[in-house]
């Protein structure tokens, strides 16, 4: 298989070199897992050819504005606002069969958030507080509160919007219905409460008959 493509900010290079580079920190590991008699017999039972090569991911780093293009996708960085200057962070758009899907990354709010998830069929956003609970204003800057993910949900016209990085206030009883409620009042798509493996569908779900 050919080597995994990695893409991602500075200092995206300099990390994946002291992780699996010569010297790096799971060097001994995986000089133990290429060289070993037992290692290399366990790789073969799975199928594996030898020689076994350590993993040598292709890292392309990225800047604002990027744009990677392969034969049915492309992905694009846009901006995001998460404690800066100390982070870069960056959000993404991809494209693909002509749908498009945005995801935020941590990022609090943002004017350039709005034109870049324009339009878009899915974004997934961070939504870390509930409004009016926030602990600061520099908390505020970076993270991003529901009324202010509802606002600019709304204008950018996305049609699904996925609420993640969300912490334990969601959780108490009757927040999350408040919380839907009030972002319901403001953005008319579709909310998702984004969780591990959820599929969130472009096109308006079917619903079926109650048997």
């Amino acid at each position: 298989m050919p080597d995994l493509k990695v893409y991602g900010p500075a200092p995206l290079a300099r990390i994946t070199d002291q992780l699996f580079g010569e010297g790096g920190i799971y060097d001994a590991d995986l000089v133990a897992r290429t060289s070993h008699g037992c290692s290399l017999s366990i790789y073969q039972a799975r199928r594996g050819e030898l020689p076994r090569r350590r993993p040598n991911p292709c890292v392309t780093e990225l800047t604002l504005g990027d744009v990677i293009k392969e034969s049915k996708w492309s992905v694009e960085t846009g901006n995001a606002r998460h404690f800066q200057p100390y982070l870069v962070t960056f959000a993404f758009r991809l494209r693909y069969a002509g749908c498009t899907f945005i995801y935020s990354g941590d990022s609090g709010p943002l004017a350039e958030m709005e034109e870049f998830a324009r339009g878009a069929d899915v974004l997934v956003h961070m939504c870390h507080y509930m409004s009016g609970t926030e602990l600061s204003a520099d908390f505020a800057d970076s993270c991003m509160g529901h009324l202010e993910l509802a606002n600019l949900a709304s204008r950018a016209g996305v049609k699904n919007l996925v609420l993640t990085h969300i912490t334990e206030q969601f959780d108490e009883p009757g927040a999350r219905e408040h919380v839907i409620g009030q972002i319901a009042n403001i953005f008319k798509g579709n909310l998702f409460f984004g969780e591990d493996c959820m599929e969130i569908p472009i096109t308006p779900p079917v619903l079926n008959k109650l048997m």
